[in-house]
């Protein structure tokens, strides 16, 4: 399997820049989703498209939503 370029990696602490929140909040909201393939202490870093980067767009989406909701998160 190839390796995939570096463009098609996303990691976390972008997608939380790109979405205006803190990138410590947002891994912190994943840590606490327990995503079964996210290895303890690594990075969060996936292949856009994938279904790993799915699912830190869901987590993301349920941020903003609490968010915009004025919910604590």
């Amino acid at each position: 399997m190839a390796k995939p370029d570096r463009a098609d990696l996303v990691t976390a602490a972008q997608m939380a820049n790109e979405a205006g929140i803190e990138p410590r909040h947002f891994e912190r909201k994943l840590r606490r989703a327990k995503l079964p393939w996210h290895v303890h202490d690594r990075s969060w870093t996936v292949r856009r498209g994938s279904p790993e980067h799915a699912d830190l767009q869901r987590v993301l989406a349920e941020v903003l939503a609490a968010r915009a909701a004025g919910v604590a998160s």
